[in-house]
């Protein structure tokens, strides 16, 4: 089907020593000490920031309705799923983009033509940083949250800051988050 489960980092010790600048910006916005930023990124998991549930498309939406749905919901990407909610890929604002001029002038073209089939999701289980690393390193903006395949949320880069901005002023810094 090509849909890929993966957690890059199963483990905390492995993180912090491919990443110990992600440690430092942590232990700086929230005052934690080492032990403390440890325990953290352990707790924190997919199934506490992610959307759900997540908006989703099927592959014989069109691309038309797609685009209305990115503009009235403010996002840039739908998961793809059938009847059953099984991830089958992704639309994103890019796939609309590229069909710009033939929406414009009155094709029809549904999901199924357009959308990315080879989709990397997650489970609920896996931590947030995890996530974290792969938006960044792979210049996505959301993935997919499944469980046992079936699409039960969703994480945007925007669910990640709001995740940090509100631990932030969980742990008094001053910041008052008016979201």
């Amino acid at each position: 089907m090509g849909i890929a489960l993966i957690s890059p980092f199963a483990r905390t010790d492995i993180l912090f020593r491919t990443c110990p600048l992600c440690v430092s910006a942590y232990q700086t916005l929230t005052g934690a000490g080492p032990n403390k930023v440890e325990r953290n990124f352990n707790m924190i998991r997919a199934r506490d920031i992610m959307t759900q549930p997540a908006l989703t498309v099927t592959p014989e939406t069109s691309m038309v309705d797609v685009a209305r749905l990115l503009l009235t919901h403010d996002i840039t990407g739908i998961p793809v799923v059938d009847d059953q909610m099984t991830l089958l890929g992704i639309i994103t604002e890019k796939d609309v983009l590229d069909l710009f001029e033939v929406i414009q002038y009155g094709d029809n073209r549904t999901v199924s033509s357009s959308m990315s089939r080879d989709v990397i999701s997650f489970g609920l289980d896996d931590e947030i940083d995890d996530i974290r690393h792969c938006l960044h390193e792979n210049s996505f903006r959301r993935v997919p949250i499944v469980s046992d395949g079936k699409v039960v949320g969703i994480i945007s880069r925007h669910d990640l800051i709001i995740h940090m901005l509100k631990a932030r002023q969980k742990h008094g810094n001053g910041f008052t988050l008016a979201y």
